[in-house]
């Protein structure tokens, strides 16, 4: 691989604290349950990963967005919630409301795919301009972590795969 150092090493050197996931922290499923449970997500409440305080809210948003979120037609989802939109994706809700803080606009089922992907392309561009660690490890969990869970919701509605 040209210009990438290390590619391929394996290591038994312990990863950085910024690098562990919640699995990682925590020995029992209801001690990652009880993290999620202890951010207090709820569908009503708009959420943004710029403002987390950690990655490990970060990560906990996904796990609740998968598990715990319940998800309706019209919802209101923020522009840089990609777990909820997600949701909403594989979930095949056929409109949602995404808020840009300054702006609201709806989104068809047709058209939410393409609204996912715009959607990280803005978050990774806030992200980039970000000077936290934190953030720059996000943007890497953000779009390998989910990758197979969009690819699914792409692959269950072909329809939706746009070139």
């Amino acid at each position: 691989m040209h210009g990438v150092e290390g590619v391929g090493d394996v290591t038994f050197d312990a990863l950085p604290k910024s690098q562990l996931t919640l699995a990682d922290k925590f020995v029992k499923s209801e001690d990652i349950d009880n993290f999620v449970k202890s951010a207090k997500f709820s569908e009503g409440k708009l959420w943004n990963p710029i403002t987390a305080s950690s990655i490990d809210e970060i990560e906990a948003r996904y796990i609740w967005a998968e598990q715990k979120a319940k998800y309706t037609d019209g919802m209101t989802i923020n522009q840089g919630d990609i777990a909820l939109q997600e949701g909403a994706l594989i979930n095949n809700l056929q409109n949602v409301v995404i808020d840009g803080g300054k702006f609201q606009y709806n989104v068809s089922a047709t058209d939410l795919a393409n609204e996912v992907i715009q959607n990280k392309k803005a978050l990774a561009d806030a992200l980039l301009t970000s000077k936290t660690a934190v953030w720059s490890f996000f943007l890497a969990l953000a779009f390998f972590h989910n990758v197979s869970t969009f690819t699914s919701a792409l692959i269950s509605r072909p329809s939706l795969v746009c070139v």
